[in-house]
């Protein structure tokens, strides 16, 4: 029985000083500064099981100015996530740059960055609800591949001058809310695109053109139009007939306009045909004419000497006879 006893009290302090090292990691909050485009940014930070920075924030971020570059690494432990309110109301900043040891940004993470018109989003994975909310001077941004998990809410909330938002080659996947309640008025799909995530487009009041094309193979919405929900009226879909787009806008009643499947092909054709043309133009060129004309010229004297001397030969040959 004792022997039980003792085995039950080393199984529980076994566990609990496993545990005890989560526990401290998930709750203690470490220091540090660092310069950051000519100002000393003052950090706060915790750290993950991995030791690694999660949740980092600029206690000072109002005092930070002009285009900056996030850290990837403060006092050794590589930065993996901006916490919430990380550079909150930090108005004098006008470009972001992600290292790509940062995969997550929380919420509110550069809310009422007002002066912020670039952003480069490294490797991110996931933009949470709200973490640019109100930065109104983002005109554009570009979506990387990376990027796979949707979110509660719109990042982008408030960001009234954000008409073009690309996402790049290689990304498969439209993460929920992701362009919600942004004044877009054009989206292009990438064909890397496999899936379309609920409420991606949804509020995008302004949105009237959107290309899918057979690529996306799944689109969230058994009975309601999650992805496009308060859309405008003049909403069109440009897709192929039977795709997974062409079923979803027809059963949502959103205008429709199919696309010929070898529209693509002939103009892979027309521009290898272009490409030729510009090749045989491209060997006339005035750059290339003085060499042509040399070669030319070279050639009627190489004939001309051959003529001579066939004639010469032909005379000493009837010297010869003679």
């Amino acid at each position: 029985m004792k022997k039980v006893k003792y085995f039950i009290m080393f199984f529980l302090i076994s566990i609990f000083l496993l545990l005890t090292p989560t526990m401290v990691n998930a709750d203690d909050k470490f220091n540090s500064t660092s310069n950051l485009n000519g100002v000393t940014a003052n950090w706060e930070y915790r750290l993950n099981n991995s030791n690694q920075i999660i949740d980092l924030k600029c206690t000072n971020a109002k005092e930070l100015k002009g285009d900056i570059t996030i850290p990837s690494t403060i006092d050794g432990k590589t930065v993996t996530s901006i916490g919430m309110d990380g550079f909150k109301s930090a108005t004098s900043i006008t470009g972001v740059t992600f290292p790509d040891t940062i995969k997550k940004i929380e919420l509110w993470a550069f809310n009422r960055c007002t002066n912020l018109s670039k952003v480069d989003f490294g490797s991110i994975e996931r933009i949470a609800e709200k973490a640019f909310q109100d930065c109104t001077s983002l005109t554009n941004i570009k979506i990387p591949k990376t990027i796979n998990k949707g979110t509660a809410g719109s990042p982008f909330l408030g960001c009234n001058n954000l008409k073009y938002i690309e996402f790049e080659e290689g990304i498969t996947i439209i993460p929920d809310f992701i362009c919600g309640s942004t004044p877009i008025e054009e989206i292009i799909v990438p064909n890397s695109v496999k899936e379309i995530g609920v409420y991606a487009f949804s509020n995008c009041t302004s949105l009237k053109k959107i290309t899918i094309l057979d690529n996306v193979e799944k689109m969230d919405g058994d009975w309601y139009d999650y992805i496009f929900d308060k859309h405008n009226p003049e909403l069109t879909v440009y897709c192929y007939k039977d795709s997974a787009a062409a079923k979803y806008a027809e059963k949502f009643n959103i205008k429709c306009v199919y696309l010929e499947k070898n529209t693509k092909t002939n103009n892979e054709e027309n521009k290898k045909v272009e490409n030729k043309e510009n090749e045989n133009k491209g060997l006339i060129s005035k750059e290339n004419l003085p060499i042509i004309i040399g070669v030319g010229i070279g050639i009627l004297i190489l004939l001309a000497i051959i003529i001579v001397l066939c004639i010469l030969k032909n005379k000493n040959k009837n010297k010869n006879k003679n």
